[in-house]
């Protein structure tokens, strides 16, 4: 009887006083491990971004993208990349775009151009430092959309022909993989700019084990065999130091004390801690700042978001009535 009460109180230590965990394994396979490895290159795209230091102070790990420093390439080179890459997509190639010169648009690292007829939009962006398309959608008006799948026949499409269209795409433009990517998917998820179900592919940047805020999209139509849309904003990042963070718990303990304490809220659930490299919008690029996210509900806030050095709260979501 004493030896079982000693088990039970030793395993009660061992739940309550587990060492400090910094994080969880982000969402998906190592593209290595995925059918996509044949696609992976040491050294970065040129669409990636440029690479910046990760600066470590007792207050916190940032990276700050100020991309006013690179010479941009000309509207005219970023608009010739953008219609080469348009007329590569054989559904556009039945309708008659011209552009929208007042959208066009250099915002900070990236060139923005909008084409389009009476019934379809093609929205294409450019890397501004690089000229290589970074993003490209097609949006048509409700019901007009050439790609109505039926999705209790697709839900079950086979895997392997969604990854070899996505693999056809990235080898038909030149683009490679980071070796730190991550592959998730193919999910089935209803798309409000399509109008109807569209298959997901995307791969996500993590570095030592550590989700960074940025990666690539795609949006896939099995049935017309297509490429719907696609984003690769990545930026590149050898190493984060975590050795000095702060602890899951110890986020955990701080959105807790803020939540009692500063915003006098006594009903709550946390619901998810994770450990990001955080990009923050700047007007002369990103900031990325390596913080916790905690996922609440509670009567009015849903998120918070606490530095990982210093434990300070440097944003806060609020629920929308």
């Amino acid at each position: 009887m004493v030896i079982s009460i000693a088990v039970i109180i030793l395993v009660l230590i061992l739940v309550y006083f587990r060492p400090p965990s910094y994080h969880t394994t982000p969402e998906g396979i190592p593209v290595l491990d995925s059918v996509f490895a044949e696609l992976v290159d040491q050294d970065p795209d040129p669409v990636v971004f440029p690479q910046f230091p990760v600066v470590e102070t007792p207050l916190s790990i940032t990276m700050d993208c100020d991309y006013s420093q690179f010479e941009k390439v000309n509207e005219s080179i970023a608009l010739l990349a953008s219609i080469e890459f348009s007329l590569k997509v054989w559904y556009l190639t039945e309708y008659n775009l011209t552009i929208d010169t007042d959208w066009t648009i250099l915002d900070d690292e990236i060139w923005r151009f909008r084409f389009h007829d009476d019934s379809v939009d093609v929205y294409v962006s450019v890397n501004s430092i690089s000229g290589k398309v970074c993003g490209f959608s097609s949006v048509w008006p409700i019901g007009e959309s050439p790609f109505l799948p039926n999705t209790s026949e697709n839900q079950f499409a086979n895997s392997s022909e969604l990854e070899q269209l996505a693999i056809d795409f990235f080898n038909q433009f030149n683009y490679s993989l980071s070796p730190h990517a991550r592959y998730i998917g193919p999910n089935l998820r209803y798309d409000y700019a399509f109008h109807h179900d569209v298959f997901v592919i995307s791969f996500s940047n993590v570095v030592n084990n550590i989700l960074i805020e940025s990666g690539i999209h795609l949006r896939l139509d099995v049935e017309a065999n297509a490429i719907l849309s696609f984003s690769y904003t990545w930026v590149h990042v050898d190493a984060l130091p975590i050795e000095n963070i702060i602890s899951l718990e110890q986020a955990s303990q701080y959105a807790r004390s803020y939540l009692t304490e500063e915003a006098n809220i006594s009903q709550f659930t946390i619901n998810t801690v994770e450990l990001l490299f955080d990009r923050t919008w700047t007007p002369v690029g990103d900031l990325y700042r390596l913080g916790w996210i905690v996922s609440i509900d509670s009567e009015y806030i849903v998120g918070l978001k606490i530095d990982a050095k210093s434990g300070f709260i440097y944003d806060i979501g609020y629920k929308v009535v």
